[in-house]
């Protein structure tokens, strides 16, 4: 990541949008050699699978992955797109990109815990306690962080906005809604959906996503006609709400019906 941050600084400067490209096609490039290299010379890597599990099995599983990935990332691009073309306004739209960059990136945060816990979460697919128990101390953690990116925004919202340069100063209000879209994100679709996929349900991650892309493309197209750069927030945050609570569903269902209690 540190890679990227650097290279695309550098060579967006001298070639600009297409330098950007280029970086994000040459530094995984690097990063897989590399790792290469270092792994084929260091480490042996060993596979202790304890169960008989056919190759399609793995194949269909990380189609689902992939699949669900891609279509989450859509989320994030649709409504820029949507404001795009349907407001057809360069100022509108550059404010709304502007407004989506604090809270996108945020999200982040909790990815980096649960994929840190990735593997930890899959060893214990079955355990009905621990899945509940590990939920419960995400969510306790994510609250108080969700509190502090509040009281900060609400603290600093005007010198935080002035960082983008003083023509953006109208967009609080969409970072707010956009805030609010990131709780939902925060506590319930990301943390959700990862488990699901740690326990082998990518699938239905990969479901939950696609009503997410589906539902955010509907109420844009009510939305933002009627409300202009806060329709397509208020279309994403509610989209990513119904998300989350999609994916409790899921996760409630998985746990009465897979998993067992110690």
């Amino acid at each position: 990541s540190m890679l990227l941050l650097i290279l695309c600084y550098v060579v967006t400067i001298k070639y600009g949008a297409s330098g950007y490209a280029i970086s994000y096609v040459i530094v995984p490039l690097i990063i897989a050699v590399v790792l290469y290299l270092i792994g084929a010379k260091k480490y042996k890597l060993k596979l202790n699978i304890k169960e008989n599990i056919p190759v399609n099995e793995f194949l269909k599983y990380g189609l689902w992955v992939g699949l669900g990935s891609l279509i989450s990332k859509l989320v994030f691009m649709m409504d820029t797109l949507m404001v795009g073309n349907i407001l057809a306004d360069s100022t509108q739209l550059a404010m709304y990109k502007v407004a989506t960059i604090i809270p996108v990136n945020l999200i982040i945060i909790p990815a980096i815990l649960i994929r840190t816990d990735f593997v930890y979460i899959a060893e214990k697919y079955l355990d009905k306690d621990f899945l509940i128990n590990y939920y419960k101390k995400y969510l306790l953690i994510f609250s108080f962080i969700l509190a502090l990116i509040f009281v900060t925004w609400f603290l600093f919202s005007d010198q935080i906005v002035l960082l983008f340069g003083a023509k953006y100063s109208g967009i609080q209000p969409i970072i707010f809604i956009l805030l609010i879209m990131l709780v939902g994100s925060f506590l319930f679709r990301i943390p959700l959906g990862n488990i699901l996929s740690a326990v082998g349900k990518s699938k239905w991650n990969t479901i939950s996503n696609s009503i997410l892309v589906v539902e955010n493309i509907i109420l844009n197209l009510i939305f933002i006609p009627k409300f202009g750069i806060s329709g397509a927030a208020i279309a994403s945050a509610i989209s990513i709400w119904t998300s989350g609570f999609i994916n409790i569903g899921m996760f409630i269902h998985y746990l009465n019906k897979y998993c067992k209690v110690k």
